[in-house]
């Protein structure tokens, strides 16, 4: 089965067919709610990063600031994943042909894996290594705003 055939499957299921149905002024609710979790989770991202970078928070600790900030992450990316699968979901082939869909994608599940990776690494140090902790803030914030941009290039191509 190719995933061609998969996003067929999908647009055919029960439950696209059901949000496809829906009056389109509710599917721009989802796309608010979207973009709201979007900047649920992206702001504690990027201070925690800028604490990372040395810019900031300096009487903090990373994982003080991580502790403090996580509970926002944390609903910001179920809300923005539920909005996003539900969008995704009114209309998979569409997306799936847009040439940034998967781009996309695949950014966001990069950056979680990193960004896991570095919270689980930084926040067990007191002062990370300066070196290791503004690379991982570079690469992190690199890959949630590549995110942002195929996200947001999805609508123009």
């Amino acid at each position: 089965m190719t995933t061609h055939t998969i996003a067929n499957t999908i647009q055919d299921s029960s439950v696209s067919t059901f949000l496809r149905s829906i009056d389109h002024d509710f599917i721009v609710v989802f796309e608010v709610v979207h973009v709201l979790g979007l900047l649920l989770l992206l702001s504690p991202l990027v201070v925690i990063n800028l604490r990372l970078l040395g810019v900031g928070l300096k009487q903090q600790t990373v994982a003080q600031v991580f502790q403090a900030f996580y509970p926002f992450m944390l609903g910001g990316l179920i809300v923005a994943v539920f909005s996003g699968t539900s969008l995704f979901l009114t209309f998979p082939v569409m997306y799936y042909n847009n040439p940034m869909f998967l781009p996309k994608i695949g950014l966001l599940f990069l950056a979680v894996t990193v960004q896991l990776a570095l919270i689980l690494t930084t926040t067990q140090q007191t002062y990370p290594t300066p070196l290791f902790a503004k690379s991982a803030a570079l690469l992190s914030l690199t890959l949630w705003f590549g995110i942002g941009f195929a996200g947001r290039a999805i609508g123009f191509v």
